[in-house]
């Protein structure tokens, strides 16, 4: 089993609980899906200036179908999140 926290691997080591100084890149390929089109991540790992908050910046394809539940899906080194949803018009 491999572990989140090796999943989610960045590029700058911080101690627990502490908040990030720079942004850092998550290690692994990160990969992003909205409505089960493909988005292309600009950036993924740890927010600064905030503890253990990961963020991903990505740009919505225009061609996401619109809806009140549209899936969101997230994909670190294999690894597949849980479906959120969002509501898009």
């Amino acid at each position: 089993m491999i572990s989140y926290f090796a999943i989610c691997a960045v590029t700058s080591a911080m101690k627990d609980g502490e908040a990030a100084t720079v942004a850092t890149r998550t290690v692994n390929e990160t990969t992003l899906t909205i409505g089960g089109v493909s988005a292309e991540v600009q950036c993924a790992g740890v927010t600064p200036s905030f503890a253990g908050l990961n963020q991903i910046n990505a740009v919505m394809p225009a061609s996401v179908p619109a809806g009140n539940e549209v899936p969101v899906v997230t994909t670190v080194a294999g690894h597949v999140s849980n479906i959120a949803t969002v509501a898009l018009k």
